[in-house]
C-alpha cells in the first residue's frame, strides 16, 4: 500500500499554489490548485487517486482561476467530491479593493453548479480524509472581517480572509497559512498560537508580505513550503512599509529558528512522507 503524502506542485503559470495530499488508501485532496495552465500537471499527479476534498482557501486567481476553469471545462480525473471555501462577500472586497475581485466574480457565476458539493467551514471545524485529519483553525468571518486599517493600507481583504488550516498526517503535521497577510497572522497568533506548532509549514503568501515572525516561531516547523519561481525567492527589498516584508526577510526569520530543510517550487514538483 502506498503511504501518507505531501506533493507540492512546481509552476506552469508566473507563480500559483497548489498541493495534493495522498492517503495510503490511494485517495486525494487538492488544496487551491493554481490557474487554469496548471490542471494538466495537477491531473498528472493526481492521477488515478479519487478527488475526495478540494480545498479552495482564497479567491485569488493564482489560487482558484484553476478550479473556475475545471467547473467550466470540465473537472476529467479531477472530479471532487466535496468543494471547501467560505469567501468574503463580494461588496466587502469591491468597497477596499475595487480592482482586485475578478477572480470572486468569475467563482461566484459558477458557484451555482458546485453548490451540492459544497462544504462552508468555519473556526474549529475538524473534518477527515482517511488518516488526515484537517482543523480549520482561522477563515472569513462575517462578525469580524480583517478589512484596512486605513484607507491606505494596500493589505487584502481576500488574503486575510484565507483559510488557515493545520493537516495531522500519522508522523508529520502541516501548517498551512494560504496567503494570510500580518493582520489575519496576528488575529492567528492571539487565538491560536498554542496550536500552530506543526513539522511543516506553508509560507504564508509565498513567503512574501504575509505573516510576521511571532506565527513561525509559533509554529517552530522543521521544514518550510515556498510556493515560489526563482525570482520570487530571490526578491529584494528586504522590508516594504506596514509590516509588509519581502521573501528575503521571512528567509532571515526561518534562518533564525534553525530551519534547514526548505522545499521551494522554484525547484520542480517535490513530494515528502506525512
Amino acid at each position: 500500500m502506498p503511504g501518507t503524502e505531501l506533493i507540492l506542485q512546481t509552476e506552469t503559470s508566473k507563480f500559483m499554489m497548489s498541493v495534493i495530499l495522498k492517503t495510503s488508501a490511494g485517495n486525494a485532496v487538492v488544496i487551491d490548485g493554481g490557474r487554469a495552465e496548471d490542471l494538466p500537471l495537477l491531473a498528472e499527479l493526481v492521477g488515478a487517486s479519487p478527488v475526495k476534498a478540494w480545498i479552495l482557501t482564497h479567491p485569488h486567481p493564482d489560487h482558484i482561476a484553476g478550479f473556475i476553469h475545471a467547473v467550466k471545462e470540465g473537472f476529467g480525473n479531477l472530479a471532487p467530491e466535496t468543494v471547501y471555501y467560505r469567501f468574503p462577500p463580494l461588496d466587502l472586497v469591491e468597497k477596499y479593493h475595487p480592482k482586485e475581485p475578478k477572480a470572486l466574480r468569475e467563482f461566484l457565476e459558477i458557484e451555482d453548479r458546485i453548490r451540492p458539493l459544497a462544504v462552508t467551514p468555519k473556526e474549529g471545524d475538524r473534518f477527515a480524509v482517511d488518516e488526515l485529519t484537517f482543523t480549520v483553525l482561522l477563515t472569513f468571518e462575517e462578525d469580524d472581517p480583517i478589512v484596512p486599517l486605513r484607507p491606505e493600507d494596500k493589505s487584502s481583504v481576500c488574503n486575510n480572509s484565507s483559510m488557515i488550516f493545520r493537516v495531522e498526517g500519522p508522523n508529520r503535521s502541516v501548517l498551512f497559512l494560504a496567503d494570510a497577510g500580518p493582520q489575519e497572522g496576528d488575529r492567528l497568533f492571539a487565538r491560536h498560537w498554542r496550536e500552530l506548532r506543526s513539522d511543516i509549514v506553508q509560507m504564508a503568501h509565498h513567503g512574501h508580505c504575509g505573516v510576521g515572525p511571532e506565527v513561525y516561531i509559533a509554529a517552530a516547523p522543521e521544514s518550510c513550503l515556498w510556493c515560489c519561481a526563482d525570482w520570487l525567492y530571490d526578491e529584494d527589498p528586504f522590508v516594504i512599509p506596514d509590516r509588509l516584508c519581502g521573501t528575503r526577510m521571512t528567509r532571515l526569520w526561518m534562518d533564525a529558528l534553525g530551519v534547514k530543510h526548505h522545499i521551494v517550487t522554484k525547484d520542480g514538483t517535490q513530494r515528502l512522507p506525512l
